[in-house]
């Protein structure tokens, strides 16, 4: 079941990437010109930095999957911390959703309307909450990938010039890879193979 784990980081990312820019908060404006209006919010409207959770967090993770071992592991600390954050950033909008309506879209409607806008008897939606289960699921699956990283792995290898048995021809790519791996130790001793003796 462990090594499923790390999959759970992948199915994470996708909740996170739809749900993200779905409405996270519907929201009514008092406007002294037009009245009262409905309104919605994204995700990324109603959190600014959510923007730039996200970016860290696809630059994590593709850190991840393009190296290995130490960066890998670094890479999948910096991916946790990451969707750690965007859950601390999913709270503030749970908390008060009200303040972030306003805060995200307080440009948009400076530009539409004049005066004072308040926001008033906001909630959440659903799409915030599924957005918090792919953030735990992240969390959980590149802090285990971060933990696999780190651990030793056991590097088990045939010698290259191991004796062969008679009753067994090698295939000439066998032959061919044996030949190589002896001519590059010759080489780290200081030996020439390519030298007429």
């Amino acid at each position: 079941m462990l090594r499923w784990i790390g999959w759970l980081a992948v199915v994470g990312g996708g909740v996170i990437a739809l749900s993200g820019g779905r409405t996270w908060v519907r929201f009514t404006v008092q406007d002294p010109v037009l009245g009262e209006g409905l309104r919605t919010a994204s995700g990324y409207a109603a959190s600014t930095a959510l923007s730039a959770a996200g970016v860290l967090g696809l630059a994590a993770a593709l850190t991840g999957l393009l190296t290995r071992r130490r960066l890998r592991m670094l890479a999948m600390v910096v991916l946790s911390v990451d969707a750690l954050w965007a859950l601390w950033l999913v709270a503030q909008v749970v908390r008060d959703p009200a303040g972030a309506a306003s805060q995200g879209v307080s440009d948009e409607l400076q530009a539409t309307t004049t005066g004072t806008v308040a926001v008033s008897q906001a909630s959440i939606t659903l799409w915030v909450w599924l957005f918090a289960v792919g953030a735990v699921l992240v969390a959980i699956g590149a802090a285990w990938l971060a933990w696999r990283a780190g651990r030793p792995g056991v590097v088990t290898t045939a010698p290259a010039d191991a004796p062969t048995p008679p009753d067994q021809q090698l295939p000439q790519t066998e032959v061919q890879r044996r030949a190589n791996t002896a001519a590059w130790n010759d080489l780290s001793r200081g030996d020439d193979p390519t030298a007429d003796s």
